[in-house]
């Protein structure tokens, strides 16, 4: 927060008696600050954490610093005490602003929203589940709902085992995001929720940078699965003898994974899942992890053009039978592409690397689905009847900003997610709030503020200007969804250069030979240029591109097992209408859905998780801090 938007909050406070400060480690409100800039921010928070004084209030937003060790400040004493005080009268706490968020719900009938936002291993995952142990803690009992708790916490180590994994940031770091909602009665007993999952990182599947893992769930099944089973799935227990898995970090001192597929299974008995889905999730991972063993080789037909062959039969076989399909269905459609038209069918055979591309385009793409499926079937329990009243408590756990030197189409996206809450904050926390106090004619001190809506407005839709000129909105999103539909996903046919900045954009037509996309686009976390070459739509394909559409055409024939028919009937139904749906298509439908509600939604309450650039404990570097408040602080300026 600035010097000038604290003068501007300080002076609508009624004089405060500073001997209630008194024993607390440094200031506890960073609004309360004095002097207010970026030195004493940084020695105040530095204070605090050396106290293990994790958590800051600026006004009602918390501050969490991630201390990346356990602290005895969780659990039932804690949420007794912190039930009974208002969001002030205690040290600053998560559990404080769960409780605000609730009682607000309950006693004032306003539907709450509280946003968990932060840089990869920032805490948001801790955060997420903190705010919901503390809500399950707190509202009613009774039979009933003692079941819906239960269901409703246990969602977290399902969706953490196939959405998690470790990263250099973080040992247990969210690969997609989250928005729950949680659905109250009149009495502020839970009923049930939805979730809704954006953007899974499926590409975490068959790569991994070095000293990371792959999901979690594929180190749970190898290290818990009993011999019985693990023959059953054809596995071996050894995760060296994967690809997807060779190369990456096996082990983790501070992961029990036999112990977590344990848990695994329970929660989602809990849940409600049966016997006969456990064990079909299960064969899905297991093929999935087993599509990385295939390997392929060079061959050549009469006529001299390049073709792919499968050097292992017995690896193809197994999988096949995991599938519900015939080794020589499963081989045909990783070595050749199939295209039909309304008069023929047409067959290509595809070379080694074309094929290569296929397998692991496959396993992505079945991974994927399972997680979607997982989360639809864990929606199917815990839905609440169409009949009852409801309030809402919504909590949403989203990527953090990245700055990198070059960040992935998927990054990309991740970034204009964040612009799209910015936006939604600042309409909610300044531009709303002033113009209610214009027309009210209440006095107040004009807090200046940056409104991104230029920045999504020239993501979305692209320069005015040149849409003047052009008669067409062109944004990178709308053209990539636009270069995707016209040329099944050649980026090289229609590929531009852009550059955007400060809202200006550039476009300019490339040479075939120098196709490329490059996006460098100023943002409220900074500068992230996003650089994409050859591959950019290969990255933003999903049903339609040529191998995730001939993967998804073969397994929805009749005699594949039925899990992978249920994943794949939407592809099947749209595959007939002849729709072509994106990655960013189905993403912004998703977060529009989403960003709406948090709109609608009273508040909204928000925390800030503020993440150290080492996870060693003690060792304390404030340079990502400072950058996280300098995203949130304007948005209390206003409040």
């Amino acid at each position: 927060m600035s010097a000038s938007l604290l003068s501007s909050y300080q002076a609508a406070l009624h004089p405060l008696d500073m001997s209630l400060l008194e024993g607390q480690v440094g200031v506890e409100d960073l609004v309360l600050l004095e002097p207010l800039d970026e030195d004493s921010l940084i020695k105040n928070l530095r204070l605090r954490y050396e106290e293990k004084e994790i958590y800051t209030y600026i006004g009602s937003v918390v501050i969490s610093v991630n201390p990346y060790q356990s602290l005895p400040i969780y659990g039932p004493e804690f949420i007794a005490k912190y039930r009974d005080y208002t969001f002030y009268e205690l040290k600053p706490h998560i559990y404080a602003l769960a409780n605000m968020a609730y009682q607000s719900l309950k006693d004032r009938d306003l539907d709450q929203c509280i946003l968990i936002t932060g840089e990869s291993g920032a805490g948001k995952t801790e955060a997420s589940k903190l705010v919901m142990s503390y809500v399950a803690a707190v509202c009613g009992k009774g039979e009933q709902v003692n079941v819906v708790k239960e269901q409703l916490l246990q969602s977290n180590p399902v969706l953490e085992a196939f959405g998690n994994a470790k990263t250099i940031r973080n040992d247990n770091s969210s690969r997609f995001g989250k928005y729950m909602d949680i659905e109250f009665d009149f009495k502020g007993s839970p009923l049930g929720g939805v979730i809704t999952n954006y953007l899974l990182e499926k590409s975490r599947v068959v790569k991994q940078l070095k000293g990371e893992r792959n999901f979690h769930i594929f180190y749970q099944l190898l290290a818990g699965a009993d011999a019985q089973l693990l023959k059953a799935l054809k596995l071996e227990q050894d995760a060296s003898s994967y690809a997807y898995l060779n190369g990456a970090v096996s082990q983790m001192n501070a992961m029990d994974d036999a112990s977590n597929f344990r848990a695994l299974q329970s929660a989602m008995s809990v849940i409600g899942f049966s016997e006969d889905e456990i064990r079909q999730v299960l064969e899905v991972t297991a093929l999935v992890l087993k599509l990385g063993n295939v390997k392929l080789t060079d061959e050549f037909q009469a006529n001299g053009i390049a073709a792919s062959g499968i050097a292992d039969g017995k690896v193809v076989r197994e999988i096949g039978e995991l599938m519900g399909l015939s080794s020589m269905e499963l081989e045909r459609a990783l070595c050749s592409r199939t295209m039909e038209t309304a008069k023929e069918k047409v067959v290509t055979v595809l070379n080694v690397t074309q094929a290569q591309y296929a397998r692991d385009a496959l396993a992505k793409n079945v991974y994927s689905r399972l997680f979607d499926w997982i989360v639809n079937r864990i929606n199917e329990s815990i839905k609440v009847g169409s009949g009852e009243k409801r309030k809402v408590m919504g909590v949403l756990d989203i990527y953090g900003f990245e700055i990198l030197e070059n960040n992935s189409f998927e990054q990309f996206v991740i970034n204009y997610c964040n612009e799209k809450l910015q936006q939604v904050f600042i309409e909610l926390t300044l531009k709303e709030e002033q113009e209610e106090y214009k027309r009210e004619g209440i006095p107040w001190t004009k807090v200046d503020y940056f409104d991104n809506g230029i920045i999504c407005n020239l993501i979305e839709h692209g320069n005015p200007k040149l849409q003047k000129l052009k008669g067409k909105e062109e944004g990178p999103v709308l053209m990539a969804d636009t270069v995707k539909k016209v040329n099944r996903g050649n980026g090289k046919t229609s590929a531009r250069i852009l550059l955007l900045t400060k809202g200006h954009v550039i476009l300019t037509d490339a040479k075939k030979s120098q196709a490329q996309i490059v996006v460098g686009l100023e943002n409220v976390a900074g500068v992230s240029v996003t650089s994409f070459r050859d591959g950019l739509f290969s990255l933003h394909l999903s049903e339609m591109s040529s191998a995730d559409s001939k993967g998804d055409i073969l397994l929805v024939s009749d005699h594949v097992v039925e899990l992978l028919a249920k994943m794949y009937q939407a592809v099947l139904d749209a595959t007939q209408r002849q729709l072509s749906v994106t990655v960013t298509e189905k993403f912004s439908v998703k977060f529009k859905d989403s960003s709406v509600a948090v709109k609608v939604i009273q508040g909204p309450q928000g925390a800030g998780n503020s993440k150290l650039t080492f996870k060693k404990k003690g060792s304390h570097s404030m340079e990502v801090t400072v950058r996280m408040l300098q995203i949130g602080e304007e948005e209390e300026g206003a409040i």
